[in-house]
């Protein structure tokens, strides 16, 4: 499984914890945000409307970074048994 940009990747890059309670998320530009749920689509819409060009740039990152992975994950492939595969296929 190759990596994938998700919303927790981009809370945990974007956001800090507000200090008074839980459920308030801090971002970099001073906006708040709640996350009562589990869901992070509140933090990838602001991102996207407010920081475009900051999303485009850690989604070029992380499309590089899933490249780099799609090519060892294809050497395990061809190197490996498919068991061998699914035991250490995580490292």
């Amino acid at each position: 499984m190759s990596p994938k940009l998700g919303g927790k990747l981009i809370r945990d890059r974007f956001f800090k914890r507000g200090e008074s309670t839980d459920h308030i998320w801090i971002c970099q530009c001073g906006a708040k945000r709640s996350a009562k749920g589990s869901g992070y689509t509140n933090f990838v819409a602001h991102v996207r409307d407010a920081h475009l060009k900051a999303y485009k740039t850690l989604e070029t990152e992380f499309s590089s970074q899933s490249d780099s992975f799609r090519s060892h994950e294809s050497f395990l492939n061809f190197s490996s048994t498919s068991k061998a595969i699914k035991i250490h296929g995580w490292i």
